[in-house]
């Protein structure tokens, strides 16, 4: 089962008898924390001797984070990764969870996931090694400007994908 809208310690799912060393039971609150650089499992587990929270422990980033309780009730998290999850992978987490509980931050990261596999699929990279010589130096020099070419036609290709995603899954509204 997924958890959704826990995103800081006030609203956190919270989990009773949890245990504290071998004998006493506590409470731990856990939520997903978004930011301008994604989304981080957090939780924080209360001290059955003070009655004060303890630090919380947040995650690494991604780009979008879920929270779900596994078939033992225990509270785990699924993430998609930018740049990492291929197109298989984003579509395995979309079908796992429920899109429109979502935030706006994270639909904008799944159509940012989206974007960077697609625009991936249209790149192809080629190595190519050679000494420098006077007559290759002018070679490389035109080979430089061509890729610099091509890398802002493939910027400026990506922004336009990354935009239709958007506007299609209405997250902005359509810029002229």
């Amino acid at each position: 089962m997924n958890l959704y809208g826990h995103t800081n310690f006030e609203n956190g799912f919270e989990v009773q008898n949890y245990p504290w060393g071998f004998k006493l039971k506590t409470l731990r609150k856990y939520w997903v924390e978004t930011t301008k650089r994604g989304d981080r499992f957090c939780f924080a587990t209360l001290n059955p001797k003070t009655n004060q929270w303890c630090k919380p422990k947040k995650g690494t980033y991604a780009a979008v984070v879920i929270m779900f309780l596994d078939e033992n009730n225990y509270v785990k998290n699924k993430c998609l990764h930018l740049g990492y999850d291929d197109e298989a992978a984003v579509k395995k987490f979309l079908d796992d969870i429920d899109y429109d509980q979502l935030s706006l931050e994270q639909k904008k990261m799944v159509c940012q996931a989206k974007t960077i596999n697609h625009v991936n699929s249209k790149i192809k990279v080629t190595f190519k090694v050679a000494a420098p010589t006077k007559f290759n130096q002018e070679k490389a020099d035109e080979e430089e400007a061509k890729k610099k070419k091509q890398e802002k036609l493939l910027n400026n290709y990506a922004n336009h994908v990354y935009g239709k995603c958007l506007v299609k899954n209405n997250l902005i509204k359509e810029v002229k």
